[in-house]
């Protein structure tokens, strides 16, 4: 064999190596998420329950504060907007990740929430952050 061939097959060989490594890497990551799945899920139940209290001590300030503009009240009607956009996102991957379960996460369920967690968890994100930032504005317009 010439030493153009050799290099060649080398060089594919290598390429061979890092793709595997990297794919076993990922197939590991994968493995634990689908092990930790439905710790995961009851995390995201729990994360909400804190963000419903949250939107329920709002409505209440809303209810009852006399004093607030209209502005201040659409300002903070198009963030609950936002926010119903993000959580109808999450109700949408937990319903086809609910879809035929019964008592304990199956293999299938297991799989589908893997495959979504993150858009989930990213959708997460955005809700704290629009809560974070209506608790801020709420602050400032009670100065």
């Amino acid at each position: 064999m010439d030493p153009i061939t050799v290099i060649g097959l080398v060089g594919t060989a290598t390429s061979i190596l890092t793709r595997t490594s990297t794919l076993i890497t990922t197939l590991h990551g994968l493995t634990q998420r689908f092990r930790d799945a439905e710790r995961s899920i009851q995390q995201v139940a729990s994360r909400l329950q804190l963000f419903q209290e949250t939107m329920n001590e709002l409505n209440s300030y809303l209810q009852n504060a006399s004093l607030v503009s209209d502005r201040v009240r659409t300002t903070l009607r198009i963030s609950f907007i936002v926010c119903e956009d993000d959580l109808l996102e999450i109700e949408r991957r937990a319903a086809k990740v609910n879809r035929g379960v019964s008592g304990r996460l199956n293999i299938l369920t297991r799989v589908k929430h893997v495959w979504s967690a993150e858009a989930v968890t990213e959708c997460e994100r955005r809700l704290n952050m629009q809560v974070d930032m209506m608790k801020r504005y709420i602050e400032l317009v009670r100065l």
